[in-house]
Parts: C-alpha cells; structure tokens; sequence
C-alpha cells in the first residue's frame, strides 16, 4: 500500500505480495480492526488508516534531530517572517515533514507535510545532492537528470553545469538560493541540518515572494543563517501555546478502530498493533519492560514481536526502544492522500445536526479570523455572517479562540487598539479588551465565548480544531439564540463542542499529552 501510493485492491495486494487472497484477506481484516488499513465503502478499495498517520508522527517527535530541528525551524521562522519547511529523504524523495507558515508575509503556496520535491530543480533537492552521500540521493538525482533528457536532450548539458556549480556552493557556503522552481516569484533558501554524528539529518528551507526578498534582506537573511548553529540541541523554545490544555490530557487511547470490522484476523498482527500503539501512547523511547506492562503481555513476548518490529523497520533499539523510520514512511505515504479540510467539511453537519445549532468554519486569513463555511439548522438565528466574514479577533468567540490558542505573535497586530477605522467597520464584532487572564481561561476551559454585553439576541461559542504539528488548523463555533444556547462554564452545548473538536483533531493527527504509564 505505501509503494503503491493509492487504493489497492485484494488481488492486486495478493499479487505483490505472493500471498493468497484469502491470506491477504485475513491480514487486513486485523489492519483494519487496529486503524491501520481502511476499506473503501463503494469500491472495496484498500488503503492505509489513519494510525499510519500517528505512527508517523510519534516518530518525528521522538527522534531528537527531528524534534530540535522543529523547534529552530519555528523560531527562526517567526525571526524572519517567512514560510518554512523541514524535509528529509525518504524513498520518494524530498519529503516535508514540518511546515511553518509565515505570520504576517504569508504566500499562497501548496505545502504541506508528505509534499515531496524535485532533487535536481529545487534547492531543497539540490542541498540533498550536495551533502547526501548516500546511493539513494544520488540515484534520484540521476533518474531526473535522465528523465528530463529524455524530454528535450539539448538541455543536460547546461542544466549539469548550473547544478555541478550550484551544489559547489552549497558546500561551501551552507546556503543555497533559487528563485521559481517551486512556483513562479517564490524563493528558497535552504540550509542543511546535520545530527550529532555530522550526518545530514535533514534540510530548512525558507520560502517568500521575491517582491519581498530583495539582495539586501536576501543577504541578511543568509547571514542570520550561517550564524545560527543549526545543529544545536539546546535550542530557545519559543513560549507559544501550541496544543488545547487539558481537555485533551486523557488517557490510554484505543487505536482508531473501524466498529463495523468482523471476521478472522490474525492475533499475532494485532498484537505488535498493540505494541506500536504502546510508542504512540508513551510519546518517548520506552524499556522492554514499559512496552510489555502496556500491552500486558510478558517481557520474552513483547522482546520476540519487537525482534520482527525491528526486522521491518518499525522499530528501532539503542539504549531504549523506540519507532523505527518505516513508521516514518507510513505516515507520510498516509499523508499524500490525506485532505484534512475534506475530513473537517464532512464533519461539520455532523455537528450542527447533534447540537442543533448554526455551525461557523473560519480559518486565519489574510486579515485575521475568517469564516469559509455556514451550515445552518431549521432553528434560524438573525446574524451579521456570510462566507468571507472577518471576525474582529477579540470582539467574538472566534477571534478569541484564535487569540487564546495561536501564538501571539500571529494575532497581536489585530488586538491592539486603534485599528482603521477601515478595518473595524469590515469586521463583525466590537473590539474589545482580551489580556492573560481571558487567554488563560479560554485554555481552561477549551472554547471560548464572548462578554454578555456583547451578545444582546445571540450567544456563541467556539472551539479550536488542531492539526498533526499542534498548530490551530481551524475554529468551529456554533451560534444561537440567548434562550436555547447557554454559554456558561458547565454549558451542556460547550461540553459537547469541546468533545467533538477534540476528536476531529485526533482524527487529523494531533497526538495529546499523556502522563507516562505508571510502573
């Protein structure tokens, strides 16, 4: 599944995997049951499930290099202002597995983890040719050159050159620049990252408009690069409030189990399932002994399924155990078919039909919180907001939930007081005061509201919705009128909010804090 790319069916899997259908069949039955395959209701189709995604991910956040890495990548990003993305080399390539937007010189670009890049024409490939030594860059370098001469053979010759200078100066200077290889006017600037070997771990590229890049800034930015150790380990962290509190601090989760799956699987898949949610759960290296008490199997059992984990490249072994980098993969192949606002859109009259009330999407915008979608109910409710409505940030519910939960960097330049005249007048809502004590008690609570006075005929409330990097991906709010919808702390509707948007990050990959296993 992961090489195909897209959803296979029982016989093609049997085909290449030199198994019986009916074997086949029996495998996936246990994939399924432990969220690791899924099956497609109309064409019968399989493909991977979403705890591939959560594999992924504990694997990205447990392996140092990667988690250091995330962590410069966001601060250096927001020092900048500009879009950033950390890749690695993966079997397909190029491969982003962090992306940072840029707070305020946002572009319009189509990144996102998974998105895989050319070696040969991007900076990001080219700063892997340059200081990967290993046959897998240097064999995809050589299938593009290949490919590309095939398609017009005049054009090697000085497309050899430029990249034999290019990757020359990338190794002497650690920087390299190219502008519109990933899309016209958009530059990278990319940087190596080595782990604590001096190995190339992975590659930082920077992205913004050439509008805003001239040589000047160009040439600072460069610096300010090479002046940053990006191999350090004991990097600032910046102080932002990434992640929803403790609504979300629960307990041993079961895998994301399709209820509806029957039939004879087989015990032994189901059991290693166990083991790697074990790594999920834990969000750190684990001892056999941590693995075995979690699974609540014997220590020799739990070391004999983790020889065949390792064998597979799911898990790996130093000092500790943790996920290996085919846990990697699985995600990322998850996330190449993974539409994460599809998954919202779906949901969204779901929600509005168990809670009966008008139902809001709005994403950060250009101008700050803005709605992309309104699903309303039979029980109507009078208000100023259409698809495209701005929310002033601390005049509702949902620039609120915004302001509470986005780090503050990215929303303090529409708190402050005496915005345009202009710019208030296109908002919906009235400015007003939001300091620490609103913004803590909004991350209490896990939604947020607005000030009575401020809701004369409607209440509102609004709750954040994550994605896999923690990060706010959407707000859900719902709105009604002051008789049907309470707003209070113990509201029954905000309960119900907080439950579900919960979930929906959970479904779009954002893995909760968890207190370790005792014992």
């Amino acid at each position: 599944m992961v090489d195909a790319g897209v959803p296979v069916a029982l016989k093609e899997l049997s085909a290449a995997t030199g198994l019986t259908p009916a074997q086949v069949h029996g495998y996936l039955t246990s994939f399924r049951r432990v969220g690791l395959a899924s099956q497609h209701s109309e064409t019968s189709r399989y493909e991977l499930g979403s705890y591939a995604l959560r594999l992924g991910l504990t694997r990205l956040n447990t392996v140092p290099c990667y988690a250091n890495a995330g962590t410069w990548l966001f601060d250096f990003s927001s020092r900048l202002d500009l879009m950033a993305m950390l890749t690695i080399f993966t079997p397909k390539g190029p491969t982003a597995i962090n992306v940072v937007h840029a707070q305020e010189r946002r572009i319009d670009v189509n990144i996102r983890l998974g998105t895989q890049f050319s070696t040969v024409e991007t900076a990001t490939g080219r700063m892997f040719m340059a200081f990967d030594s290993s046959d897998a860059a240097k064999g995809r370098g050589e299938a593009e050159l290949h490919a590309q001469g095939a398609a017009a053979s005049e054009t090697v010759p000085g497309l050899e050159g430029n990249l034999r200078t290019a990757l020359a100066d990338a190794r002497e200077s650690r920087v390299l620049v190219v502008n519109g290889a990933l899309v016209p006017g958009i530059v990278e600037i990319a940087t190596p990252i080595f782990d604590e070997d001096g190995q190339l771990a992975a590659v930082a590229t920077f992205l913004g408009h050439e509008d805003d890049l001239d040589e000047a800034r160009l040439d600072s930015i460069k610096r300010a690069i090479t002046a940053d150790d990006t191999a350090a380990s004991d990097r600032h962290v910046p102080d932002v409030p990434l992640g929803p509190g403790q609504w979300f601090d629960t307990g041993f989760e079961p895998m994301d189990a399709a209820p509806d799956v029957t039939g004879k699987g087989v015990q032994s898949i189901e059991t290693a399932a166990r083991l790697l949610q074990a790594f999920v759960y834990l969000g750190r290296p684990a001892t056999l002994k941590e693995l075995a008490a979690s699974v609540g199997i014997t220590p020799a059992l739990a070391h004999a399924y983790l020889v065949s984990l390792k064998a597979l490249g799911l898990v790996t072994q130093d000092t500790h155990y943790r996920l290996g980098p085919f846990a990697m993969e699985l995600g990322l192949a998850y996330l190449r078919n993974f539409d994460p606002m599809a998954v919202v859109r779906d949901w969204l009259p779901k929600l509005s039909e168990r809670i009966g009330h008008t139902v809001l999407l709005s994403i950060w915008g250009a101008f700050g919180p803005t709605v992309i979608s309104v699903t309303e109910t039979a029980r109507a409710v009078h208000m100023n907001t259409k698809v495209g409505s701005v929310y002033s940030v601390t005049g509702t519910a949902t620039g609120r939930a915004f302001a509470a939960f986005m780090p503050h960097d990215m929303t303090r330049t529409f708190q402050q007081a005496g915005l345009p005249k202009l710019f208030t007048e296109r908002c919906v809502g009235v400015p007003q005061p939001f300091g620490p004590e609103e913004r803590d008690k909004i991350r209490r609570l896990g939604f947020a509201t607005v000030p009575r006075s401020l809701r004369p005929r409607n209440n509102a409330i609004a709750a954040p919705i994550f994605d896999l990097l923690g990060q706010v991906f959407a707000v859900v709010t719902i709105i009604g009128d002051t008789q049907h919808l309470s707003v209070e702390d113990d509201s029954p509707a905000a309960g119900i909010m907080v439950e579900e948007t919960r979930a929906l990050s959970h479904e779009l990959g954002y893995i909760a804090p968890h207190a370790p296993i005792p014992g």
